[in-house]
Formats: structure tokens, sequence, C-alpha cells
């Protein structure tokens, strides 16, 4: 007797997560294969997903910044600590994204890089 195995299921969204970051997951999620996060991951995903709204809101919020504005006192002050904190949770989501495997460069064995990527056609630059 044969017996039938199931798919694996993606998994949904954590209900703690915003609306916008729950849409992140579901991109995210859906365009992987179904198994690729196990659930010890779940937390790491949520983190990467909380990141990626936080920078979004952070760059928002510097594309409202007016140049007009570093000339009030502490215009500067309050640019240079959104670019800071823009930095950082952009870093926080890259270090998530990495942990995740969710790069490139993290999916690609170094001895494959190259047949994976493709590799260079042309010339070679001594030739």
């Amino acid at each position: 007797m044969a017996t039938l195995t199931q798919a694996p299921v993606a998994p949904d969204a954590p209900y703690d997560l915003s609306d916008e970051a729950a849409s992140v997951w579901r991109g995210i999620v859906d365009a992987l294969p179904s198994d690729f996060f196990p659930p010890e991951s779940f937390d790491t995903l949520s983190s990467y997903c909380r990141h990626v709204v936080s920078a979004r809101f952070l760059a928002r919020e510097l594309d409202r910044f007016s140049a007009e504005w570093l000339g009030v006192d502490g215009g500067i002050e309050r640019l240079n600590k959104l670019l800071m904190m823009r930095e950082r949770e952009t870093r926080a989501l890259i270090a998530a994204a990495r942990a995740l495997r969710l790069t490139n460069q993290s999916r690609w064995r170094p001895d494959q890089a190259g047949k994976v990527a493709g590799g260079y056609k042309g010339p070679k630059p001594w030739e």
C-alpha cells in the first residue's frame, strides 16, 4: 500500500506582525520553497520583516526631509539622526537576511559561485 505524503505548507505570518510586516513575510515565503524556513527560523524572519518595515519608514521620512530644514535649529542633527537610524536598520535587516540565507551570496558555495553566476564571459583583462 502506497502512502501519500503531504507537501510542506508555507508558514503563515505570525499574528503579532503588523499588516505591512506580514506582507513582507508573505512575499518572502511565497517566493521560496515551502520548506525553506524551519520553525526555529520564524523569529529571525519576523525580525527581518520588522526591520524592512522600519527601514522603509525611515526612507520615507528622509524622502520627506526638506533641504530648507537644514537652516532651522536642529535641522542638521535631525537629518543626521534619521540617516544613522536608517543605516542601523539596514545593517540589521542585512544581518537577518544573511542568517536566513536570503542573500544571493549566502546561497552560493564559494567553489561554485562562478558557475552559479554564469561566470565572466568577456575577454580577460590581460588579453
